[in-house]
């Protein structure tokens, strides 16, 4: 069973937020698009300015 979002390592309720607003709710979903995809589509379809942490915070979740 894939994890929500929200329960992942260095990925808190607003990360989760985010990531819902293009589609991407568990793990499964994250790692299907990828960490880097996943922080381009949020800057594309400006969810979010976000800071280049981010981008490694995604990464870190998905290798725990």
């Amino acid at each position: 069973m894939s994890k929500p979002v929200r329960e992942l390592r260095n990925l808190g309720p607003r990360c989760a937020e985010w990531l819902a607003l293009i589609g991407i709710y568990d793990e499964a979903a994250l790692r299907r698009v990828g960490a880097v995809e996943a922080y381009r589509e949020l800057i594309v379809q400006e969810v979010t300015k976000p800071h280049r942490m981010l981008l490694y915070a995604l990464a870190g979740a998905l290798e725990d």
